[in-house]
């Protein structure tokens, strides 16, 4: 009885359903098992209409607390953890204007993306001072209607905070805690502060300008507290917040200033023997002479010789009179890049394997990923649209793309083929994370040759 109603109805009790309509979202385990869809190609999505791209005044500009640009993390709906998508729409009305309080003529743009959780990057006409601008909204809420199946309206709370903002009161700490303060101390007004970035820069991206501490005015009596009231008194230590790609050392031969470096986890190193695990006070090691650190960190680091300061003359007489130390140094770093190298080889069947999926990927009709409480359907092409390939090459059938994704993987560095092998333990990567990476990479590389120049 129950089948011919169903027959009656229009619905073929044959053949099961695929419909993620009918059967709800399907298990991201259950998608990545599912055999590829056999079907045409899908056109480009067309947008509604486009504005003509102006010589100047569009880049996004950070200067310090001064930018046209901020960037808000939506970390928690209904007080979980918020792992699902935001629409654009959405970010400009309840965040911007709703949320932020700002008037429609200051957007200009909101670029979204996806670090754990939903990020939106909004472009603003005019500059501001981001912590003047935001004070006491570091983090903030806001609010959602959303109408279920049934009918019913829920509200939905989203907390979200503001990248970059510092909060007074709290020694300018910012409210995201993912960045890290660094301390920089040793420079004495003697180590421009363009060359302490450049340092900085090879181990990270700087979230914030470079600041300089105060230390408060210790006075004896009512008078003397009265008289230098408002008197700020410079250390000469200098900190700023980065996002940390690859750990600093604490000691940086710097333009010719020992330079040290503090942070919340920091690799700690002996100032006898300048080697990690211990400190001074139990150091069983003969003493290290600065200049033997100094010579192989020239050697391991690669960095350009002008980054050093005195220290390149000094060490240059150093090494005449202690050639075979800089012997045993030259031997040690290589035998670490030999090491380096042969455990990139020993990954590339791995790479292999991992260029191997990402092609089927890519040729592949369609791609899945994971969204909050759906399946999104990822279509070749839209990876095409925000990886184009280069001038010249072909991308039929996806090739253009393959060798692109190839070229990535090739280049990739034994911690990041590492990272990708773990990641690829616990499931495929979603197209988001492709994306964001690439565009993590595009943005260090252009920091590093505007560095450069």
């Amino acid at each position: 009885m129950e089948a011919e109603k169903k027959k009656q109805s229009g619905i073929d009790t044959s053949t099961p359903s695929t419909s993620p309509e009918l059967h709800g979202p399907m298990p991201y385990a259950e998608a990545a098992r599912s055999p590829r869809r056999e079907i045409g190609p899908r056109p480009r999505r067309a947008t509604v209409s486009t504005i003509p791209v102006p010589e100047e005044g569009h880049l996004a500009v950070t200067e310090g607390a001064i930018r046209n640009n901020f960037t808000v993390d939506v970390l928690k709906r209904n007080g979980q953890d918020f792992k699902g998508t935001l629409k654009r729409a959405e970010a400009f009305l309840s965040i911007f204007i709703g949320a932020l309080g700002f008037p429609k003529e200051e957007f200009d743009g909101a670029i979204l993306g996806f670090k754990g959780n939903p990020t939106v990057m909004f472009k603003t006409k005019s500059k501001f001072n981001i912590d003047e601008r935001f004070a006491g909204l570091a983090t903030f809420n806001y609010s959602k209607n959303v109408k279920t199946e049934t009918g019913e309206v829920q509200t939905h709370t989203y907390e979200c905070s503001i990248r970059g903002v510092r909060v007074p009161g709290e020694g300018a700490a910012r409210a995201n805690s993912r960045y890290t303060w660094v301390k920089i101390e040793g420079a004495e007004y003697q180590v421009p502060p363009a060359m302490i970035k450049k340092w900085l820069l090879q181990y990270g991206d700087l979230m914030t300008d470079l600041s300089e501490e105060l230390e408060e005015l210790e006075v004896s009596s009512d008078e003397e507290k009265e008289l230098y009231t408002g008197t700020e008194m410079p250390t000469g230590v200098y900190s700023v917040q980065m996002l940390i790609k690859k750990p600093i050392p604490q000691f940086l031969p710097m333009d010719g200033k020992r330079i040290k470096v503090y942070h919340r986890g920091i690799k700690r190193i002996c100032q006898n023997c300048f080697c990690s695990g211990h400190y001074r006070v139990n150091c069983s090691q003969e003493r290290v002479d600065w200049m033997d650190y100094v010579d192989y960190f020239i050697l391991e680091s690669g960095f350009d010789e002008e980054m050093f300061g005195k220290w390149v003359h000094r060490v240059n007489d150093w090494r005449i009179t202690n050639g075979q130390t800089h012997e045993e140094n030259k031997r040690f770093v290589n035998q670490s890049k030999e090491a380096e190298k042969a455990k990139k080889i020993l990954l590339a069947e791995s790479r292999d394997s991992i260029t191997k999926t990402l092609e089927e990927q890519a040729t592949a009709s369609s791609m899945v990923e994971e969204g909050e409480d759906t399946v999104t359907v990822v279509e070749s092409d839209e990876w095409e649209d925000a990886n184009p390939p280069a001038e010249g090459t072909e991308s039929e059938n996806g090739g253009g793309v393959v060798e692109k994704m190839s070229l990535a993987v090739e280049n990739m560095s034994v911690e990041e083929l590492e990272r990708e092998l773990s990641i690829r333990k616990k499931g495929r990567p979603s197209h988001e994370d492709r994306k964001e990476r690439a565009l993590k990479k595009k943005e260090l590389d252009k920091k590093k040759s505007s560095t450069a120049e």
